[in-house]
């Protein structure tokens, strides 16, 4: 049998061998489809392992780049102050209206107001932005009792690390 067949035809052929190995009249078995469908059950089992490891390889990659993303996340952030505060320090350091530039970049500070607001509780609603509120997530457990048309359990693959 060759190995190339992937795991649902694999499965087709094996039920077509089950129905091909006992002659239905007779009884007799097919010697020949037994040694075939064994074959193929070793195919598809060896075929499954390796789609399951497969499988932990991907999730081990995806861990690596979520932990590489995390680390250039943190390092973006940390740059992203460090650019701040350095802009602080040239407002404080350089008067308002002074314009300074050359061939890489162009300082030029506009006069400004900040709002500073002492009591939020009396600052009318419409003047304030709101955060969204989140979406509403499914209660797990509680569709888990419903009856079972609407709740179809699902298999998890498991793994021995």
């Amino acid at each position: 049998m060759s190995k190339s067949l992937s795991l649902y035809h694999i499965n087709e052929e094996v039920e077509a061998l089950i129905n091909a190995a006992v002659d239905r009249e007779t009884g007799e078995v097919n010697e020949d489809a037994l040694e075939a469908l064994s074959d193929l059950e070793l195919a598809r089992d060896e075929k499954a392992l390796n789609v399951a490891a497969y499988i932990q390889t991907v999730l081990c990659e995806a861990e690596a780049v979520k932990g590489q993303a995390e680390k250039l996340k943190s390092r973006s952030a940390q740059l992203e102050r460090h650019a701040e505060s350095l802009r602080r320090y040239l407002q404080s350091n350089v008067p308002t209206g002074t314009k300074l530039s050359d061939e890489r970049v162009t300082i030029k500070w506009s006069k400004s107001s900040a709002v500073v607001i002492d009591d939020r509780v009396r600052l009318p609603k419409h003047l304030l932005r709101l955060p969204p509120t989140p979406e509403a997530q499914p209660d797990k457990k509680e569709i888990g009792k419903l009856p079972a048309p609407h709740a179809l359990p699902c298999s998890q693959e498991s793994s021995a690390d």
